[in-house]
């Protein structure tokens, strides 16, 4: 994955991911123990969005996830919404099976 930053646009304040599909079936992304951020949006390479999590506003750290349909060599992007821009931290795991 090669990471970029979006500072504008639909998904402001976001580190932005192009992720490639390795097998087709069920993708879920999971969020672990998250700090500045406020949650993700998976794009699709139609531009449809496949899946939004939103971190709850009660707590510093949040966790979470989304699942979705993925198909192999598909791509996507991954954004990732921080806080503001200040440091943040973020753990993601994505499985397809």
């Amino acid at each position: 994955m090669n990471r970029a930053f979006a500072g504008d646009g639909k998904y402001p304040l976001s580190d932005v991911f192009e992720i490639t599909y390795g097998a087709t079936g069920n993708a879920i992304i999971l969020l672990a123990e998250s700090f500045g951020i406020t949650g993700f949006t998976v794009v699709g390479s139609d531009g449809v969005e496949d899946g939004t999590y939103t971190a709850p506003k009660t707590t510093r750290r949040t966790s979470g996830g989304i699942g979705f349909s993925a198909s192999s060599s598909d791509t996507a992007t991954l954004y990732i919404h921080r806080s503001d821009r200040s440091a943040s931290e973020y753990l993601l795991t994505m499985l397809v099976g």
